[in-house]
């Protein structure tokens, strides 16, 4: 997966304002910081109203994390984005990092909006199948089906080679009239694109609270909402479904396999990807039960396709 995870704070009636008006002013800060210190940085701007955060490894290409399930991923060097619905001035900051003794960092400031600061989302056509639309775009679709998206603070744009496969692997199949569970949702993308292709319900699930608001805020975009059941982890109910995602990294699917295995209808198909080609033959190892239908790679990644029969 992409070297960046996301640490929503909470969500607020103020995250619920920007989230709803893409014009909303949002403040970046900006800085890069070593790893020891990253949880005391957090806590100090979260003291002065930061709201969100964004992390992500000050070496992309080179490093690549596999945490376990109860770990979150972290690199020496992290480039840190500290996000605020209010004014902050760099001069506060840096007096309130001297304070607590963090005194040789670098920090920028910028204002934008928040649809700027989420939106990195551009037109783009899936195989001539799908295409998948930011929400204001004026693109005029010329594929069979179509989806708005925003990824907000969540993964899932399209654009990561993980999420590219497992489009192109949709656009294979039918998914008319058959039931979705989308594991690891992100921002939704896959559950709304089976959706868009006919499945009559998808069940979306996460564990980061910022990926399930944007998930909701998406299928209420596309006109989705009624067709769905997006739920945390923590409270999901094993319900089976003719159809899995799970788009998240190798460690994880192995420790969350048997909960997989149970979503599975007979006869139904899992989609799995998050995974690096060496680590195939494990992924495959793990469900031994199934078939295995489909593999595609690209850019070292590889996404499996299974049947339960």
């Amino acid at each position: 997966m992409p070297l960046r995870r996301v640490v929503p704070i909470s969500i607020t009636s103020k995250i619920d304002l920007a989230l709803n008006k893409k014009e909303h002013p949002v403040w970046i800060a900006g800085l890069k910081i070593d790893a020891l210190h990253l949880n005391s940085i957090e806590t100090i701007l979260t003291l002065v109203g930061a709201y969100s955060f964004d992390i992500s490894s000050a070496v992309y290409e080179t490093e690549i994390l596999e945490p376990d399930l109860t770990e979150e991923p972290i690199w020496e060097s992290i480039e840190l984005k500290a996000f605020f619905l209010a004014p902050i001035s760099k001069k506060k900051l840096d007096d309130l990092l001297k304070s607590f003794g963090f005194l040789n960092f670098h920090l920028e400031i910028k204002k934008t909006k928040y649809s700027q600061a989420t939106q990195s989302i551009e037109a783009q056509e899936i195989d001539n199948i799908l295409t998948i639309l930011p929400y204001d775009s004026q693109y005029k679709s010329m594929t069979p089906f179509s989806i708005f998206l925003n990824q907000g603070l969540a993964f899932g744009t399209g654009k990561h080679p993980t999420t590219r496969l497992m489009l192109s692997q949709l656009c294979k199949h039918s998914f008319k009239g058959k039931t979705v569970t989308d594991f690891g949702c992100g921002s939704g993308i896959l559950g709304i694109a089976s959706l868009a292709m006919g499945a009559k319900f998808c069940r979306f699930i996460d564990n980061d609270p910022q990926a399930l608001a944007v998930t909701k805020k998406n299928l209420a975009v596309n006109q989705m909402s009624e067709k769905a059941e997006v739920s945390h982890i923590n409270n999901i109910l094993l319900k089976p479904s003719d159809v899995i995602f799970i788009n998240i990294i190798a460690n994880t699917i192995i420790e969350l396999s048997a909960t997989i295995m149970k979503l599975i209808k007979p006869k139904g198909d899992l989609y799995v990807s998050g995974i690096l080609e060496d680590q195939t033959g494990i992924i495959i190892d793990t469900f031994i039960n199934l078939r295995l239908e489909e593999r595609a790679n690209l850019h070292g990644w590889t996404a499996l396709k299974f049947s339960n029969v």
